[in-house]
């Protein structure tokens, strides 16, 4: 009786360990010490009095933690036009890699339509880092060097003026980590 009892619990732990178990992750993960959300007009807003930012890379054995507050990036909710002809740049024209950044920050802009792009860089400090306009196209790749730059946070602020219309402008939070 004694060995099926054992059997039955081996089998249990087995069972549980692989429906719950999880590996290491790969990603930024963060927790939020306090804040909220709320809903205005289109746009739902998340905020954090503290947020605490932990970067781990398989590399090296040591992690990176950050304390940041602020905005988290705002959510336009879908369905629904933006108040003040205020037209930010969709999730899918801009893509940036990677976040946190240690060595060289990809960017690629491909907006839906054409016109003059600004991208600028903002340390923590609101001084502006990087400047650079292109000429009217349909879109570009840009690749800021970040390794010459202290760690902490940055503010990615892409603008699109189109040949018609009004400005489009977002802005991204950036995490600048050691090697």
């Amino acid at each position: 009786m004694r060995t099926i009892s054992i059997f039955i619990l081996a089998v249990l732990i087995v069972l549980i360990s692989c429906f719950c178990g999880h590996a290491q992750t790969m990603t930024t993960q963060a927790i939020n010490v306090s804040g909220g959300s709320g809903k205005k007009a289109v746009f739902l807003m998340d905020w954090s009095a503290g947020e605490m930012v932990l970067t781990s890379t398989m590399k090296n054995s040591d992690s990176t933690v950050f304390l940041t507050n602020g905005l988290l990036q705002p959510t336009q909710l879908a369905g629904k036009s933006t108040p003040n002809n205020y037209n930010a740049l969709s999730i899918d024209e801009v893509t940036l890699f990677p976040n946190p950044v240690a060595d060289k920050l990809y960017i690629t802009v491909m907006p839906k339509q054409k016109g003059q792009i600004r991208i600028m860089l903002f340390d923590q400090n609101a001084g502006m880092v990087f400047y650079k306009v292109y000429p009217v196209s349909n879109g570009v790749s840009e690749t800021i060097p970040m390794n010459t730059y202290v760690n902490g946070m940055f503010t990615l602020r892409v603008e699109l003026y189109p040949e018609r219309g009004a400005p489009r402008k977002s802005s991204f939070p950036i995490m600048k980590v050691n090697k």
